[in-house]
């Protein structure tokens, strides 16, 4: 990204007219060093009156300055010198600030062994990292739910004749029942329902073709309607 077109009424605006004009010597004596653009934001080192030099960070967003920082001590209103300097080495030398890759592009190059490998180096040469990555872990973490246990499926075969030989049972009874006059209560549902639920319980399990062997529904439910319903007309 270019670095928005500054002005120096802008640079001006945000800071005190003693930081504008120390900046500006600054900037003239070519204090200002090692000026880098990566995406959206420029960094910099100004030398100034300590022996460390001082790092300056300035975030530009699509029209203006967003955020700007320095190291040294500054803590009055507005912008300090070294970020004056460096605002106006934006504004008037633009061409001489090295664009290089954002963060973002640098990690890309990068497969998840290396990255890994580039976190513990920056961690044994700065150990205080270790406490904000930590937390960052904890917040980003995805728990992964348990896993349910599932029923192995059932390898047994189940032999249906028993079942058949059941429900034949189930309606002779019913047809003496109502040959011999009993009455009008219903003697077969309830003992067919119960071989109905032995074969939903195996679908519950998974079992479809042992459920089937044992039920065969629709033609026990059919017959079972005809049976009823013939001696009550």
């Amino acid at each position: 990204m270019p670095i928005p077109k500054l002005s120096e009424a802008t640079i001006q605006h945000n800071t005190s007219a003693a930081s504008l004009k120390r900046g500006e010597t600054y900037y003239l004596a070519g204090n200002v060093t090692s000026a880098v653009l990566r995406g959206n934001i420029v960094q910099a080192i100004v030398e100034g009156s300590a022996v460390q030099p001082y790092r300056i960070t300035i975030n530009f967003d699509d029209a203006n300055v967003a955020s700007s920082n320095c190291t040294c001590a500054y803590d009055r209103v507005g912008w300090c010198k070294h970020i004056v300097a460096t605002m106006l080495l934006c504004l008037r030398q633009p061409q001489i600030i090295e664009q290089r890759p954002t963060l973002e592009q640098l990690l890309d190059r990068l497969n998840d062994i290396q990255t890994q490998q580039l976190i513990q180096h920056l961690v044994e040469k700065q150990p205080s990292l270790i406490d904000p990555i930590e937390r960052y872990v904890n917040l980003s973490a995805i728990p992964t739910p348990p896993q349910q246990p599932t029923k192995a499926p059932r390898r047994t075969s189940i032999n249906p004749a028993p079942f058949r030989q059941q429900v034949r049972q189930i309606l002779r009874n019913a047809v003496r029942y109502f040959d011999e006059g009993w009455g009008e209560e219903d003697p077969i549902t309830e003992e067919v329902l119960d071989v109905i639920q032995q074969a939903q319980e195996l679908i519950a399990e998974g079992d479809g073709n042992n459920a089937l062997s044992c039920g065969a529904f629709k033609p026990v439910t059919r017959l079972v309607g005809c049976v009823i319903r013939e001696p009550l007309r």
